[in-house]
């Protein structure tokens, strides 16, 4: 449960879920002159509301009592609540009980004194017609607080809606300014992305086997070249004539530079 108390006179009762989104919650006892409203003072099971919120005389049953010993007791006798005044001879008919006026939360004063001051055909009237039960339900304090509360709501919902609406505009005018920014990120992330793959590539041919395999080729190569070298010579014809000096220290030079090459290969 949840138990509030009056900031003003003190009284103190349990509080509707329905009052938890008020504003404020105002004291029962407006009628008696109170202006306070009720904060909350306790939340859990009902078994542990402290004791000083049960049963409290609160200023305005205090003021009340008060009054009615000033005027003697005829007042006093004539009067069966602080928050009911009309009595059984004035009306002709019982005050209502005691098990309504005392509920938690009240119900509320206002109403009990507008219906003690109904006759009899007007309540049954009242009794018969649920048209008429639901309009004086209406005009009650809590059934106004309730439609003015959801008239706020309404409105704070269209506020929140009309901003969201703004927002809403904002956010597609942003995105379409992001789409030509968005096309030149694009393409410079493929860019990234194929040098990324170009460089694992170049990662791929730097590891040892793969230099190793290189390097028998190229030893392949070079030996086949000084053998091409060797070969031309061997088939010199016989009207070719012997080589000259300089002839035969190119072919020196030249096959053995590939022989070079082959064995340095073949080292690395």
């Amino acid at each position: 449960v949840f138990r509030g108390q009056c900031n003003k006179c003190g009284w103190s009762r349990n509080v509707w879920v329905s009052e938890l989104g008020f504003r404020a919650i105002p004291c029962d006892h407006r009628e008696q002159g109170c202006t306070g409203a009720f904060a909350l003072v306790y939340k859990g099971q009902k078994s542990g509301i402290p004791a000083h919120l049960h049963n409290i005389e609160c200023e305005c049953l205090r003021r009340n009592a008060a009054s009615q010993q000033a005027l003697g007791p005829h007042a006093a006798a004539s009067t069966t609540s602080p928050c009911v005044t009309a009595s059984e001879d004035q009306m002709g008919y019982p005050p209502f009980p005691a098990s309504m006026i005392n509920l938690d939360p009240p119900f509320p004063a206002s109403m009990i004194q507008h219906l003690q001051t109904l006759g009899r055909e007007e309540l049954g009237a009242l009794q018969a017609n649920v048209q008429l039960q639901d309009d004086l339900l209406e005009k009650a304090p809590m059934a106004v607080l309730a439609a003015r509360r959801g008239h706020e709501v309404r409105e704070d919902n269209q506020a929140i809606a009309a901003v969201l609406s703004t927002k809403a505009e904002e956010l597609a005018a942003a995105r379409e300014a992001l789409l030509p920014r968005r096309s030149a990120l694009d393409a410079r992330l493929a860019e990234l992305r194929a040098l990324e793959a170009r460089s694992e590539a170049a990662a791929g041919r730097h590891t040892p086997e793969h230099l190793a395999n290189e390097f028998r080729a190229r030893a392949s190569t070079s030996n086949g070249a000084a053998e091409d070298v060797f070969q031309a010579v061997l088939d010199l014809r016989p009207e070719d004539g012997l080589l000259s000096t300089q002839a035969l220290a190119e072919f020196r030079q030249l096959y053995v530079q590939r022989k070079v090459e082959k064995h340095r290969s073949l080292a690395l």
